[in-house]
């Protein structure tokens, strides 16, 4: 599995050993440099042939010396084009710097799940389905649910009400009406109007059921 903290590792013991190659290069070998310098002079003293040599000498000199960097440059992008990172984070952890960008998943999932309920919306209206189910429900009140009345509460809708024996009360009409409405919603994000019908009032999930059509049938 590849580690980023230990490849900057192997990165930076790499351009430390460039450096001391360097450091070495210019305190021990421009010491002979020097010597030879000397040694040249002496042998053509101050001569056209001499200075000739010198000017050979010099430019050879700055030929290996580009040479040598310009290799080390294109094994250090090869290095980068190798990581599994971008260019810019790379060099962004070589000079310290602070800027990341990190991509939050939970906000993508988040704004898309809004846009799944926007969409729907926009299809459907849930105030609508909300409204009629509290008519076939309880005839929009009027026969709302005897053991949530008795002991004066509601359950117009007949929310969460498995069986009679196993019932949910609430204390007035728009508590109980946003759950059904926030129901909807859920369920519409990946189930047809019909189907969400169904499985509201017999737990099926299917897209033919009567439920479907009392519902069809109201104005």
């Amino acid at each position: 599995m590849f580690n980023p903290k230990k490849q900057m590792k192997v990165i930076k013991k790499c351009a430390v050993w460039f450096l001391g190659e360097i450091k070495w290069i210019v305190e021990y070998q421009f010491l002979h440099l020097r010597v030879f310098w000397k040694e040249v002079g002496e042998m053509f003293d101050n001569s056209l042939q001499g200075l000739a040599y010198r000017i050979v000498f010099l430019v050879g000199l700055v030929t290996i010396l580009f040479a040598l960097s310009l290799g080390v440059f294109s094994a250090s992008k090869v290095i980068i084009a190798e990581l599994p990172f971008t260019k810019e984070y790379v060099a962004g952890k070589i000079f310290k710097a602070e800027k990341m960008i990190i991509v939050n998943k939970v906000v993508e999932d988040t704004t898309v799940e809004i846009e799944q309920i926007e969409e729907i919306e926009e299809s459907v209206n849930i105030d609508e389905i909300v409204k009629k189910v509290y008519q076939l429900e309880s005839s929009s009140g009027k026969n709302d649910f005897s053991k949530c009345t008795a002991i004066g509460k509601t359950n117009p809708f007949g929310y969460a009400i498995p069986s009679p024996k196993k019932y949910i009360c609430f204390d007035s009409y728009d508590e109980v009406a946003g759950l059904v409405g926030k129901w909807f919603e859920k369920k519409l994000v990946d189930h047809t109007l019909e189907e969400s019908l169904c499985i509201y009032n017999t737990g099926v999930k299917t897209e033919a059921c009567g439920y479907v059509n009392k519902y069809n049938s109201l104005k």
